[in-house]
């Protein structure tokens, strides 16, 4: 179970970054999924 704890702390911290790297980094498919407040 601690490889599954490992896999489940790397996706969770994966999504939460998501959004500053998208924006830092401007990845067109990135955008489509996630979309903030003020995107166009």
């Amino acid at each position: 179970y601690l490889g599954l704890a490992r896999f489940q702390g790397f996706f969770g911290s994966l999504f939460y970054y998501l959004p500053f790297i998208r924006k830092s980094r401007g990845l067109p498919h990135w955008k489509i999924n996630y979309k903030q407040p003020g995107d166009p």
